[in-house]
Order: structure tokens, then C-alpha cells, then sequence
């Protein structure tokens, strides 16, 4: 899969009519409170409540177009990476320290110091996107992010398992090739198929791995720094 577009699998037409759906969302909420506070002025009661939802909405539909822009410099390449030494114990405490949840780290001996060139940015939202997919599908149950060598000791992996739903084939194979049509974090659910690029951009791999029935495991493949 590496090297081949972001969209490959989805028509563009239907691709760009269903973020523009989406990006719509938000709007009408922030139309009615606009013209709620233009013609309710001498309530006064409904001003906080009418803030907040300007707030929120406006708040959400920032974080669409930021999608929307991160996903459009994946597709064309135009996500640059500034690409610094990293160990991987630091990358994955700036990545998710501050994640609330059940999320149990693993990792094997000797792991956290091991060294990556990595953009901090990038790969943070990597991984955040991962384990917060996860978290969603796991419903308040645990996430599992398991950090080993592989056996050749040239790269990291980083397994993120949830006791979600169990996917069909199609949708398995779907899930890091297509938008989501219903997104985990109500967005435009193109944030796994950002974290995939990022992965390929930094020379490694991102798929759905084999393991058992229940849940989701997605695999994280980072080459190590020499």
C-alpha cells in the first residue's frame, strides 16, 4: 500500500460532496445563535448559553478545516517533516500524557530509550489518533499499546488493541484505505488515513493486524534511527 495515494479508493466527487456535508454541520447551529443573539439582545439569561455554543461549534469546525488541510498536503505531498532525534519513551509521553482512559502502556525492556528521527508533531498525532480511535471503540474499556523491538532489531512496532465491535472483512480492509463514513471524533473521519501517511512519510507502516476475534489491532511499524 505504501507510496499510493490518500484517496485511492475513494471517488473524488463523492469524497469532496460528503466533506462538504460535513463541514456544514457546525454552521447551522452558529446561525441560529448569531441571529438569536441579534434579535433576543434583552435576554440576558441566553447570552452565556448562546456563547458557548458559538464557542464549541466554532471550535469544531476549526478543527474540520485543519483536517482537511492536513488530509490535502497528504494526498499531494506537500507534508513537510522536521525529522529530529527522538527516544521513543519521550515520544509516546508527549504523544499521551494527558489522554484520559483506561490506556495501559507495555513496553518491553530497553524500548523507551530506543532512538527514532521523527517529527514530534506528526508522530504525536499519530499516535494519538490511534489510541483515541480506540478508546471510542473500546467505550470506556481498556486500550492496550504494546511497545517492542522487532525481531531483527532495526524497527519499533507499536500495537494498539481495543475489545471493540469485531469488523467485518470488508470494513477491516476499508479502514486505513477509505474515509470513515461515520468519524470517531466527528470529523471528516479522514484522521486515520492521515496517521497511515505520516507512518509511510516517516519510513514505516501502518496496518490492521491479525490477532484475536474480538476488538481491533492496529500496527504501528517505525524504523529505528542508525
Amino acid at each position: 500500500r505504501q507510496g499510493h495515494p490518500v484517496t485511492r479508493d475513494a471517488h473524488p466527487a463523492t469524497l469532496l460532496a460528503r466533506i462538504a456535508h460535513d463541514l456544514r454541520g457546525p454552521l447551522m447551529p452558529l446561525r441560529t445563535a448569531a441571529w438569536l443573539l441579534r434579535n433576543e439582545a434583552g435576554h440576558g439569561g441566553r447570552v452565556g448559553e448562546l456563547a458557548d455554543i458559538v464557542d464549541r461549534q466554532s471550535a469544531q469546525l476549526a478543527r474540520m478545516l485543519d483536517e482537511l488541510g492536513d488530509w490535502g498536503r497528504c494526498a499531494d505531498g506537500r507534508m513537510a517533516l522536521d525529522r529530529v532525534p527522538v527516544e521513543a519513551g519521550l515520544a509516546l509521553d508527549l504523544a499521551l500524557g494527558a489522554l484520559e482512559g483506561d490506556i495501559r502502556i507495555g513496553c518491553a525492556d530497553g524500548v523507551e530509550a530506543l532512538p527514532l528521527r521523527a517529527d514530534r508533531h506528526r508522530l504525536g498525532q499519530l499516535l494519538r489518533t490511534l489510541v483515541e480511535h480506540a478508546a471510542v471503540r473500546a467505550a470506556g474499556g481498556p486500550v492496550e499499546v504494546d511497545v517492542a523491538r522487532t525481531t531483527d532489531g532495526a524497527q519499533l512496532q507499536v500495537r494498539v488493541r481495543d475489545r471493540g465491535p469485531a469488523l467485518d472483512p470488508d470494513a477491516r480492509a476499508a479502514l486505513l484505505l477509505r474515509p470513515q463514513a461515520v468519524p470517531f471524533d466527528q470529523g471528516l473521519g479522514l484522521r486515520l488515513l492521515m496517521a497511515r501517511h505520516v507512518a509511510e512519510a516517516h519510513g514505516g507502516t501502518l496496518e490492521v493486524a491479525e490477532g484475536r476475534d474480538d476488538g481491533l489491532c492496529l500496527l504501528l511499524t517505525l524504523p529505528l534511527a542508525d
